[in-house]
C-alpha cells in the first residue's frame, strides 16, 4: 500500500478562508460551520463549496442550564447539565461578566447519596474571547448558552 487510509488526523482541504471543503472522516458531526455552507448536492456541490457534512449550520440552539451556579469572584462553574459540546460558546447570566465564554468542561466524580443522584459534577471554566480565565462579577445562578459569532470565540 503505497497511501495511508484516510483517518481521522487526515487533513482536510480548505478554502482561503479556512473553511473545510467537504465533510472528512467521522462525516465531522458537532463542528460548527458558517451559515453559507450548504448541503451535500447530487449532482456534487461546486470545488470550494463549504459543506455543512455532519455538523451544525449557523447558532445551534441555545440553552439555559438553571442548575448552574458558583460564588462571586471566581472562575469554575458549576453546571450538572454541562456537556463538552458546549465549550467555547457564549455565555450570560446574573454574575457573568459580558463577553465571557465557555472554556474548559470537566467533571469530578462523586458518592450518590441515592440511585437518583448522579455519580459526578460537572463544571465548566470561564473565559474571555482571548481564552484567558476571567471571574464572576458577582454570586451566579443558572447560566444561558449559545454560540457567538464564530470570529469572537476563543481559540482552540
Amino acid at each position: 500500500m503505497n497511501d495511508e487510509p484516510t483517518g481521522p488526523n487526515t487533513p482536510l482541504a480548505k478554502d482561503a478562508n479556512g473553511n473545510e471543503l467537504y465533510p472528512g472522516p467521522g462525516y465531522n458531526a458537532y463542528l460548527d460551520r458558517p451559515s453559507t455552507c450548504i448541503n451535500q448536492t447530487i449532482p456534487s456541490a461546486p470545488a470550494g463549496q463549504c459543506l455543512v457534512g455532519g455538523g451544525t449550520q449557523g447558532d445551534p440552539a441555545a440553552r439555559t442550564d438553571s442548575g448552574a451556579y458558583a460564588a462571586a469572584v471566581t472562575s469554575t462553574i458549576i453546571d450538572p447539565s454541562i456537556v463538552a459540546t458546549r465549550y467555547r460558546t457564549l455565555v450570560t447570566g446574573t454574575g457573568i461578566p459580558s463577553g465571557a465564554f465557555v472554556g474548559q468542561v470537566a467533571d469530578t466524580p462523586t458518592t450518590p447519596a441515592s440511585s437518583s443522584d448522579k455519580a459526578d459534577v460537572g463544571y465548566f471554566t470561564l473565559v474571555n474571547s482571548s481564552n484567558d480565565t476571567i471571574d464572576t462579577t458577582g454570586p451566579v445562578s443558572g447560566v444561558h448558552a449559545r454560540r457567538g459569532d464564530a470570529d469572537d470565540r476563543p481559540a482552540l
